[in-house]
Parts: C-alpha cells; sequence; structure tokens
C-alpha cells in the first residue's frame, strides 16, 4: 500500500511538470533504470520508472493545487515486505541489492539528501505473523525496527521535519493469529509517545475498504486523509477541525459489574450506537 498501483489496477492518470520524482524502486542502476530524472507518474510498467504511486500522486496534485509550489515525491517501496528487510546496511548504506541502499542511492545521485523534508510510512501488514528473524511475533520488535530506521533516516537525511505513519487494516490481507494484528496496530498507535514530530494516521473506516490493497478510490482517500497534516508540518497551514484520528488516553470500568466503560481521548468523540 506504500507502493499504491495494485499490480496496474491503480494507476493514477495526472501527471505535472512541477510533480517530479527520481529512479526507480527496482531495478539495476547500472542499467540506467534507477538513474534518471523525470516528472512522476501514478504507475509506469516497464520498471516502475518515477513512479511514485496513486496516493502519492494525489497528494502530490493538491500540495501543488493548494500551494502553489513545485514538489519532489519519492517512492522506496516494495510490496510484502517486513520491517526488518528495510534496515540500512550499516557498512554499506548505498547496497543497491537491500531496499533502503536503492532509496539512498537515488536520493543522493538527484543531490537531494538535504532536501528530504518528510517521511510517510505505509507498512506492516506482513509483520502480524512471527515470519520475522527470530520467529518471535512481528509486534514483538516492530517498535525497536521503526526506532532503528527513523535514525537512519535522520542520519542520512537529515533535514526531515517530521514521520508520518499509517495505522495498517485490521487484519490486513488476512494476516495475523488471535489478536496479534491488532497487538501490531497498537505499537503502531503508540508510536508518537517515542518522538517529538511523528503522527499516525489510521485506515480504519475508509471506503472502499482495503482488505488488503486498496481500490483508486481509496487510494484516493488515503491522501485526503494525510494532505491536512503535510499542510500543517510543511505549509504552516491551519485547521480549525481535527485533522488527527481519536487518540485513546485512558479506559476504565464505570461499575463494579464491570458491564460499562468509560474511554477518554484525546479529543472530543461523538459515539453513534450504529457503531456496536
Amino acid at each position: 500500500n506504500a507502493e499504491a498501483f495494485d499490480m496496474g489496477r491503480a494507476a493514477h492518470p495526472y501527471k505535472s511538470p512541477w510533480i517530479r520524482s527520481y529512479g526507480a524502486p527496482r531495478g539495476d542502476p547500472e542499467g540506467a533504470r534507477l538513474d534518471l530524472w523525470g516528472d512522476a507518474v501514478g504507475f509506469f510498467r516497464d520498471g516502475w520508472r518515477l513512479q511514485i504511486g496513486y496516493w502519492g500522486m494525489e497528494l502530490a496534485k493538491q500540495l501543488v493545487a493548494r500551494h502553489q509550489v513545485p514538489v519532489f515525491f519519492i517512492n522506496g517501496a516494495k510490496g510484502g515486505t517486513r520491517i526488518d528487510q528495510h534496515q540500512r546496511n550499516n557498512a554499506d548504506p548505498t547496497d543497491v541489492t537491500t531496499i533502503y541502499g536503492r532509496l539512498l542511492w537515488r536520493v543522493r545521485q538527484a543531490r537531494l539528501t538535504h532536501g528530504i523534508r518528510g517521511v510517510l510510512w505505509h507498512q506492516g501488514e506482513n509483520d502480524q505473523g512471527s515470519a520475522g528473524p527470530g520467529g518471535t511475533w512481528g509486534w514483538q520488535r516492530y517498535q525497536r525496527y521503526f526506532e532503528d530506521l527513523a535514525a537512519s533516516w535522520k542520519r542520512d537525511y537529515p533535514n526531515i521535519q517530521s514521520y508520518h505513519v499509517f495505522q495498517i487494516w485490521p487484519k490486513a490481507c488476512s494476516m495475523g493469529h488471535r489478536g496479534s494484528d491488532d497487538l501490531l496496530r497498537e505499537v503502531q498507535r503508540q508510536l508518537p509517545s517515542r518522538f517529538s514530530n511523528l503522527s499516525v494516521m489510521s485506515t480504519v473506516g475508509i471506503r472502499p475498504p482495503g482488505g488488503c490493497h486498496y481500490p483508486p478510490e481509496g487510494y484516493a482517500k488515503i491522501a485526503n486523509l494525510i494532505y491536512p497534516l503535510i499542510a500543517r508540518d510543511h505549509y504552516e497551514q491551519t485547521s480549525e477541525i481535527s485533522i488527527t484520528p481519536p487518540d485513546l488516553r485512558k479506559a476504565s470500568w464505570v461499575n463494579e459489574a464491570k458491564t460499562q466503560l468509560s474511554l477518554t481521548f484525546d479529543q472530543p468523540v461523538a459515539w453513534d450506537d450504529t457503531l456496536a
């Protein structure tokens, strides 16, 4: 869902000379697939060159239209991967056999290591199970891996101002066992407590829904949800309404019989009985 093209079924038709990218998330740099500048595209079937995905293109489109500025997006995602597979090879940071190394190589070639201002992270479906290193559940090490990854980003892209993490869909792609998916989502929900410049956007409630991947309308909704946060953090735009999902601060029993719960959130929440 960070690649955001669903094997070509979600191909954004928009293109603009004010939305630029560099290279491709996959390929051999010596084969010139990674080494090129150009106008970004939502989807490119031949090697995914200059591809930033459907919601990446929709977000870029809104930024250009509303703020009248050129933008640079670079998509380094690879579908079906765990967070441990995204870690930096400290012995060779631009190792193009790694996901991290290919992205860093592209940014360095574009000479924009000091121009990257934000990271948008939509990942975790494959961490709902226990297929990671050591055979532990993905949620048990996810926080540590994310903190290590964020430290690497800050090391290689020193002017990062904000991190935006999408909390994955419940039991995304039918993964997880006995609540391990919810535990992973809970780790993601708590990440802002570890950072001063990180916000989480939930994907629950997006219509059309994304049991695994989203149709174009669902990806467009993702862009619409995250745009106000990007505009706030990078373009000094304010909002009179809440632009973040409600964050649970406290849960307690109301009575001794434990038949009623009291939930305290970080913002006003209206309860609709039909949600039950």
